[in-house]
C-alpha cells in the first residue's frame, strides 16, 4: 500500500472518528438539556460517520467482498436521509412525521432479511442515493421555507442550510463516481468529501461552543421577575397597542417598560419561547387575525389590516401571516366568513 492509498484511508477513517466525538458531545449535552434536536444530530452523524467508514474500508479491500459492506451501506445511506430532515424539523421548530420518513428504510430492512442478494441487485446503491437526495432535497424545502424572525431562529436556519450544503457537497461527489464508476482516481470521492464536511464541522463547532446552542441548548427558564416583566410587556403591546408601530424597536418597549433591552430579551424568551422579534410579530399575526374576524372589519382592505397590525408593508404583513397560519391573509378571511354565514344551498331548515 503507497503512502497516497494509505493517505486516502487514513483522512476519512480519522474525520469519521473526529465525527463521532462530536456527536457524542452533541448526545451529551442534548440529554443534560433534553432537548431533541440534538438527539437527531447526534443520530444523523453517528450514521454518516458510518457510512464514511464503509465505503473507505470496503474500497480499500479490507472487508473482504462480501455482502455485508453492501448491505450495511445501503441501510446507512437510506437511514442518513430520514435523521437530517427529523434534525432540521426539530432544528427549526417544524413538524415531521418519523415513521413515513423510515418507510424505505424498514422495506430495505425487510427485504434484506428475506432475500440479502435479490435485495442486493433490486436496491442498488445508486437508487439508494437517489432516494438520499430527495430527502435531502426536501430538507432544503423546509429550510428555505423559514422565514426567521430573532437571532435564535436565524442561527438555526444556517446552520440548516450549512448541513444541507454539506449533504449537497456530497451528492454531487456521489454523481461524479456514478458518471464514471470505473475511473480509479475518483472511487473514494464520496468519503473524502464526507471527511472534509466532518473537519470543518468539527472546527466551526469547537471554535466556538455557543454554535450549538440553537441544537442542545434550551430557553433560559422563566421565573417569577421575568414573568412579571412578560406581563407588563403584553400590557404595552396588546392593550395599549404599541405593537401598531412598525418601526418598533427593542430599545423603544425597554424605555417603555424601565427595563433593560437584555432584560425583555430574557422575560421574552424564557416566558413566550421566542426573541423578542418573533414574539412581536407573533403578536402582530394575532392581532390581524383578530381584525379579519371582526365583521365591522370586513370591508378593510387587506393593506390596512396589515397597518393596523403594525406592519410595515403588504409583503411583510403576507409573508409574516402565511408563515404563522399557513395561509394568505385573504383566504383565513374567506374562511372565516364561511363559518360565521349559515349555509342557504338548501333553504332555510323546517
Amino acid at each position: 500500500m503507497t503512502w497516497i492509498t494509505l493517505l486516502i484511508v487514513a483522512l476519512p477513517l480519522a474525520a469519521a472518528a473526529n465525527a463521532l466525538l462530536l456527536a457524542s458531545t452533541l448526545a451529551h449535552r442534548s440529554l443534560v438539556h433534553r432537548q431533541p434536536s440534538g438527539l437527531y444530530a447526534s443520530a444523523f452523524l453517528l450514521v454518516a460517520a458510518g457510512a464514511v467508514v464503509v465505503i473507505t474500508l470496503d474500497h480499500s479491500g479490507l472487508l473482504g467482498g462480501t455482502q455485508i459492506a453492501p448491505l450495511a451501506e445501503g441501510i446507512l445511506t437510506l437511514a442518513s436521509g430520514p435523521l437530517l430532515v427529523m434534525f432540521l424539523s426539530r432544528l427549526l421548530g417544524l413538524r415531521h412525521f418519523g415513521p413515513v420518513l423510515m418507510t424505505p428504510l424498514i422495506l430495505f430492512l425487510v427485504a434484506a432479511l428475506v432475500s440479502p442478494a435479490w435485495t442486493l441487485d433490486a436496491f442498488t446503491v445508486e437508487r439508494l442515493v437517489l432516494v438520499q437526495m430527495g430527502y435531502t432535497a426536501y430538507a432544503a424545502v423546509l429550510a428555505l421555507g423559514v422565514r426567521p424572525a430573532g437571532r435564535r431562529t436565524e442561527a438555526a436556519r444556517r446552520m440548516a442550510l450549512a448541513t444541507i450544503s454539506a449533504m449537497g457537497l456530497v451528492h454531487i461527489g456521489q454523481l461524479v463516481r456514478m458518471a464514471w464508476p470505473g475511473l480509479e482516481a475518483i472511487s473514494n470521492i464520496v468519503p473524502l468529501i464526507g471527511a472534509a464536511c466532518f473537519m470543518a464541522a468539527a472546527a466551526f463547532v469547537y471554535s466556538g461552543a455557543r454554535s450549538l446552542g440553537p441544537v442542545t441548548d434550551p430557553a433560559p427558564a422563566p421565573s417569577p421577575a421575568l414573568e412579571a416583566v412578560a406581563r407588563a410587556l403584553d400590557d404595552r403591546l396588546v392593550r395599549q397597542g404599541l405593537l401598531r408601530d412598525p418601526a418598533l424597536t427593542l430599545a423603544q418597549v425597554a424605555e417603555e417598560l424601565g427595563a433593560t433591552p437584555a432584560e425583555i430579551s430574557r422575560a421574552v424568551l424564557a416566558v413566550r419561547g421566542a426573541s423578542f422579534p418573533e414574539y412581536l410579530q407573533r403578536l402582530r399575526v394575532e392581532e390581524a387575525k383578530r381584525l379579519l374576524h371582526e365583521p365591522a372589519e370586513q370591508r378593510t382592505s387587506m393593506e390596512a389590516i396589515g397597518l393596523l397590525s403594525g406592519f410595515g408593508s403588504r409583503s411583510a404583513f403576507y409573508a409574516a401571516f402565511r408563515s404563522h397560519t399557513g395561509l394568505t391573509p385573504s383566504a383565513f378571511r374567506g374562511r372565516e366568513v364561511q363559518k360565521t354565514c349559515p349555509n342557504t344551498q338548501y333553504g332555510q331548515d323546517s
